[in-house]
């Protein structure tokens, strides 16, 4: 984690430092530059670099780190911008915006390398920061603020978050291997975030005659049909 000198930078400087960073990181793996190398990169002197954090490690992960927390931020921001929107809209729309390239922003290069080269740890970290305990509770709060949903209860919210990270996260992951058949991952996307969808309809279709029969929830009734 990033040491006091960094956390109390103003956001902008920090956007700054972590821009350079991630522009670096995203031409390069981690493994094949040394600190010195992403030092200059970063255009700050060394003794800056280790007032700010640990090594180059704990720079690389504040990073992914922050990727993550921008997926969380661009849901939100899905979430204020359209009206009536479902979870599966809003992951279709981050799907979108990260297999859609834009030149001359970062963000995109240090995903689509990070994922190349260390896929397993970075889909913890992001995975953590974007649906973690933490953040997918005040990321329900916020959505049924915006939507009046009344379908989906905190435990379902969470539940289906996540299995739509999953989805996301391992299309982008085959979207961004070299020489993949975007076009193919894009329709894969497409199937999987149906079945999806289609599977939650089912729940709530069954939910509604079986809460009018037993006074149950849609957690009761997942209990009901998966375990007998």
């Amino acid at each position: 984690m990033p040491k006091s000198a960094f956390t109390s930078l103003t956001e902008a400087k920090k956007d700054k430092v972590i821009g350079k960073a991630k522009n670096i990181f995203s031409r390069k793996s981690i493994d094949e530059m040394n600190s010195t190398t992403i030092i200059k990169g970063m255009d700050i002197s060394r003794g800056a670099f280790y007032m700010y954090f640990e090594n180059k490690d704990d720079l690389y992960e504040y990073c992914i780190r922050d990727s993550g927390y921008r997926f969380y931020s661009k849901f939100r921001e899905e979430v204020a911008n359209l009206n009536n929107l479902t979870i599966f809209d809003i992951f279709n729309a981050l799907f979108r915006f990260y297999t859609e390239k834009k030149e001359g922003i970062s963000e995109y290069a240090f995903i689509k390398k990070v994922i190349q080269t260390i896929p397993d740890r970075a889909r913890e970290i992001i995975r953590d920061s974007f649906v973690g305990e933490k953040t997918v509770h005040e990321l329900y709060k916020y959505y049924s603020g915006y939507t009046k949903n009344t379908e989906y209860s905190d435990t379902i919210f969470t539940s289906l978050m996540q299995l739509a990270f999953d989805v996301l996260y391992e299309s982008l992951r085959e979207f961004y291997r070299e020489n993949s058949d975007v076009g193919q991952v894009r329709q894969n996307y497409k199937l999987k975030m149906a079945i999806l969808k289609n599977g939650f309809a089912y729940l709530c279709h069954r939910a509604t005659f079986f809460e009018s029969k037993k006074n149950a929830s849609i957690e009761d009734l997942i209990d009901y049909d998966v375990l007998g």
